[in-house]
């Protein structure tokens, strides 16, 4: 590095060619086999210890793991800044990111946050004051192909090229994101035809999320549509879904919730609304209910569905520091219902008892004591089953 004393500019070449550094046994990555290789340059200066220009490059990154070797290719990251006027780009084979603002990167997370959750979710902070400086910002993300990457920095997520990300604050503190993808999966699970759009509009905060498909497990879910407001350490969420099948397969589920901070730390305390969902044809009604989180305690009163003479209820509480107990009690629950989920098990029968959840100062047990009637487990009849334990 050569510093001018004149103009306060700092100016630094750095260079780097790095053959297979061992991630592992730096005690980077603990997951076996991973290994980086690449050349890299940069030529940059820091004015007035802030105001940074130039670019760096990575040439030839190659990474490997236990599955595979990836030729990653190169990323260039160039920055223009002055006063008032931030500009980064990143470019590369698998994704583009542009960054322009009157204020640094740093500045624009803390504006996001300063004008979204602290203003309308305090409570989440120990912290809560924030000014606002009148500094607006645009990022940008594009994604291409990047299998390689994630198949090395997290194996089974997938991000479908052309997915894209785009954040704005503009002059009034207005913030606005919205996030496009033809489809996100993490293994099994994913969500097809996503569009997601958040905003701080009506002094609210706001988010609409629509999926074509969602697939949890073996669960799907068509025309999913989720819609989220905070205002005040006061939050709402409601989902619905609908399969338009032969047999009905739709429903909603709706929540409303405050936030709080006390001495023992933040408290979560939700409701349930009454709402039905419709699986195979058959209602189940969702029961209203609270749920209290509180640090590690949680505790459930009345939460419950039911159709028919069928019935799936759990109250109590499950904690850390006290002896507490969480009752999960079913009434002729029929179990054919998991045949959804895993086909080939082919079980029958209806199911009536509780399990129950202890908590003894982080000792926790469980204690089952269920019959379930007219069993069958792969088409095979077995009568009556005691379970406990």
């Amino acid at each position: 590095a050569a510093q001018s004393k004149q103009d306060s500019l700092t100016n630094y070449s750095l260079s780097a060619d790095i053959a297979r550094a061992d991630l592992y046994a730096m005690n980077i990555d603990d997951r076996g086999t991973s290994e980086v290789s690449l050349t890299a340059t940069a030529e940059f200066s820091v004015s007035e210890g802030k105001h940074m220009n130039g670019y760096a490059e990575i040439q030839d990154l190659i990474l490997e793991n236990d599955d595979a070797i990836y030729n990653i290719g190169d990323i260039s990251l160039t920055s223009d800044q002055k006063e008032k006027d931030y500009k980064m780009n990143l470019t590369s084979a698998f994704a583009e990111v542009a960054y322009t603002g009157t204020a640094s990167l740093k500045n624009f997370i803390n504006d996001f946050q300063g004008l979204t959750l602290k203003k309308e979710l305090p409570a989440i902070f120990k912290d809560t004051s924030y000014t606002w400086n009148g500094d607006t910002y645009k990022v940008n993300l594009l994604c291409h192909d990047m299998m390689d990457v994630l198949a090395f920095a997290v194996p089974g997520l997938y991000v479908e090229s052309g997915t894209a990300l785009s954040t704005e604050i503009g002059e009034e503190g207005n913030f606005i994101a919205e996030i496009n993808s033809g489809r996100l999966a993490y293994k099994k699970q994913y969500l097809k035809g996503l569009n997601a759009i958040f905003d701080n509009k009506n002094d609210n905060l706001n988010g609409a999320v629509t999926s074509e498909e969602i697939q949890v497990s073996s669960i799907k879910f068509n025309d999913g549509r989720l819609g989220l407001f905070a205002k005040n350490d006061r939050v709402g969420a409601g989902f619905s879904y609908n399969n338009d099948t032969e047999v009905e397969n739709h429903g909603q589920l709706v929540v409303h919730g405050a936030l709080s901070r006390s001495q023992a730390g933040l408290n979560l305390a939700v409701n349930v609304s009454p709402s039905s969902i419709y699986i195979n044809s058959k209602e189940w009604s969702m029961q209203p209910s609270s749920i209290n989180i509180l640090g590690g305690s949680i505790s459930v009163d009345s939460f419950g569905l039911v159709s028919g003479d069928e019935a799936i209820t759990i109250n109590g509480r499950t904690s850390e520091t006290q002896n507490d107990t969480l009752t999960l009690a079913l009434q002729r629950f029929d179990i054919s219902l998991i045949n959804s989920l895993i086909p080939e098990i082919g079980i029958k029968g209806a199911l009536t008892g509780t399990a129950n959840l202890t908590s003894a100062f982080q000792k926790k047990g469980v204690d089952v004591d269920m019959i379930c009637d007219s069993t069958y487990i792969a088409d095979a009849p077995l009568g009556v089953l005691n379970i406990g334990g």
